[in-house]
């Protein structure tokens, strides 16, 4: 009958952390659906350093380094910098993008000592949203940040980190209460060992 008691109480403890658990998940979600907790990537260096950005999409970013060339870089493991005309056509953000379109990331703050930043958006109502800035700091180096959410990856990123946070403190707390509750009888039936040797003493 202890046993069942204690047993519930530590189910009891564990719905109520478990909720709590639930919530701070939920805010975690939400900054990670955001982009809240996507970091800025540095990107190759250019031989010459960079000077400003001459023009970008969610795949490539053109810029001219200090040598007035303009390079074309491929974001995601493609080419980066090879010599571009500058008249290459890049489409910062797609028709799809205006309106209530729903998703909006929030981007962190740039790099410190940014001299130029470009956004770029890509945009399938409905199903899919990639945003990726660019900057270029005054040391002549170039950054990225990317985001990309489709089909249930808002979603996903949402409920996850709340589900794992429900799951995590309702076992946590079961198990700690169970072992408390252990440990408190080792320690009763070992005091009582010691008061019996000590009264036959």
């Amino acid at each position: 009958m202890k046993w069942i008691l204690r047993s519930l109480l530590a189910v009891v403890l564990g719905l109520v952390v478990s909720e709590w658990g639930g919530r701070l998940g939920w805010v975690v979600g939400e900054a990670w659906g955001s982009g809240a907790l996507t970091q800025w990537q540095r990107l190759p260096e250019l031989p010459a350093g960079a000077r400003e950005i001459k023009g970008g999409s969610t795949h490539a970013v053109l810029v001219e380094a200090q040598d007035g060339k303009t390079y074309l870089c491929e974001v995601g493991g493609g080419a980066c910098w090879a010599s571009a005309s500058g008249s290459e056509r890049l489409e910062a953000e797609s028709p799809e993008c205006t309106g209530d379109f729903g998703w909006y990331s929030h981007v962190s703050a740039p790099p410190q000592g940014t001299a130029d930043q470009l956004k770029t958006r890509w945009c399938l109502p409905g199903l899919a949203s990639t945003e990726v800035d660019y900057a270029v700091t005054g040391d002549g180096r170039v950054w990225y940040w990317y985001q990309s959410d489709g089909e249930i990856m808002p979603l996903f990123r949402l409920l996850a980190p709340a589900l794992a946070g429900m799951v995590l403190g309702f076992v946590a707390t079961v198990v700690i209460v169970l072992v408390l509750f252990r440990s408190w009888d080792r320690n009763v039936a070992r005091n009582r060992n010691m008061s019996a040797h000590s009264s036959k003493a």
